[in-house]
C-alpha cells in the first residue's frame, strides 16, 4: 500500500472513533473546517469548540458568555480546560493575551507534538521545547525547526505505527507534505509511484474487460451453435419423436455446459488464448497505446523506484 493510502486509511479510522471536539479541531488545523453541527444537545465545551473551529455559526450562539462560564468552571476530578489542548486552544484563540501564560505552561509541560501545534497557531508563543517522548515528537521537532533529516522515511513509517489520534495524524501529514514539497528525490519517487500505479491500472483494467467480453461472446456464439447443430443431427436419426425430444434437450444442455466451461477457460485453449491476446493488443492500439511498450515502461519505472 502507498503511504498516501495508509494516511487516508488512518484518517478514516481516527475520524470514526474521535469525539466531536477532536474532529472539528483537526479539520480546522488542515484548513478544511466543518459546518457547525445541527444537533441541539451539544455540551457547553462542544459549543465553544464548534463556534471557534467551525463555519456557519448560528447567530444565536453567545460565544463570549460560553467562554466566561467555562473559564470559571472548577476542575472536575483534576480535569480542566487548561490541561486540554483542544479546549485551551479554543479559549485562547478568542483571547490570546488572557491565556498566554497558560499556553506557554501547557506547551512546555506536554509533548512536542502539542508544543508544535500550539506554535503553529500562536507563532509568538516563545516557550521552551519539552523532552522528546516518541517518533511523532521527533517529527514534530523537525517540523518546528524546519529541518529535514536523511532518515525521514524511517521516521514516517514508524510514526504510522505509533499514531493513535487525529492530532498525531496531523503532524504526520505535515511531515509527509514537507517531504513531497521540499525533497526533490522524494518528489521524484512519489511521481514514479503514481505514474506506475496509473499505468498498471490502465493495463490491468483494459485486459480484464477485454478478457471478460471475449468469454461472454464465446459462450453466446458457441451456445447458439450447440442449439442449432445438435437438433439437426438428431433429426436425421430414425427414432421415436418423444425420445428424440428428450435426447435433444439433454444433449443441448450437456453441450451447453461443456461450451460454457470451455468459454470461461480460454487459457487452456491455445487458439482462443492467441485470439484473445490479439484482440487485447488491438484494443490498446485503438486507445493510442502499444501494450508491449506500456508493460516495458512499467518495468522500467519499477526498476527506477528501487534505485
Amino acid at each position: 500500500m502507498l503511504i498516501i493510502d495508509e494516511l487516508r486509511a488512518l484518517r478514516q479510522k481516527f475520524i470514526n472513533r474521535s469525539s466531536l471536539k477532536e474532529k472539528v479541531f483537526y479539520q480546522f488545523l488542515v484548513n478544511a473546517p466543518l459546518s457547525y453541527p445541527t444537533e441541539n444537545n451539544l455540551a457547553r465545551v462542544e459549543q465553544i469548540c464548534c463556534s471557534v473551529f467551525c463555519v456557519d455559526i448560528p447567530p444565536k450562539i453567545d460565544l463570549t458568555n460560553l467562554i466566561e462560564a467555562h473559564r470559571r468552571t472548577q476542575p472536575i476530578s483534576g480535569i480542566h480546560y487548561t490541561e486540554n489542548l483542544i479546549e485551551l486552544t479554543a479559549m485562547a484563540l478568542q483571547d490570546p493575551g488572557l491565556e498566554r501564560k497558560t499556553l506557554k505552561a501547557y506547551s512546555e509541560g506536554h509533548s512536542i507534538r502539542d508544543f508544535h501545534i500550539l506554535h503553529v497557531l500562536f507563532s509568538d508563543l516563545g516557550s521552551n521545547t519539552p523532552i522528546i517522548q516518541g517518533t511523532i515528537d521527533e517529527i514534530a521537532l523537525h517540523l518546528h525547526k524546519k529541518s529535514f533529516p536523511e532518515k525521514w522515511k524511517d521516521l514516517l513509517l514508524l510514526s504510522l505505527e505509533e499514531a493513535s489520534d487525529l492530532m498525531d495524524l496531523y503532524v504526520i501529514e505535515q511531515w509527509y507534505k514537507q517531504a513531497m514539497d521540499d525533497n526533490p528525490i522524494t518528489h521524484r519517487t512519489n511521481d514514479i509511484i503514481y505514474i506506475k500505479s496509473m499505468l498498471a491500472q490502465v493495463v490491468e483494467k483494459t485486459e480484464r474487460r477485454v478478457k471478460y467480453a471475449i468469454k461472454i461472446v464465446s459462450v453466446l456464439l458457441l451456445c447458439s451453435i450447440s442449439y442449432w447443430l445438435f437438433p439437426l443431427i438428431v433429426r436425421n436419426w430414425d427414432q421415436v419423436e418423444p425420445i428424440m425430444a428428450v435426447i435433444e434437450i439433454l444433449g443441448s444442455l450437456t453441450f451447453t455446459v461443456i461450451i460454457i466451461v470451455a468459454g470461461f477457460m480460454p487459457d487452456r485453449i491455445k487458439f482462443l488464448n492467441s485470439l484473445r491476446e490479439k484482440i487485447i493488443d488491438w484494443v490498446f492500439r485503438r486507445k493510442g497505446f502499444k501494450r508491449l511498450e506500456l508493460k516495458e515502461t512499467l518495468d522500467r519505472l519499477a526498476n527506477q523506484n528501487e534505485k
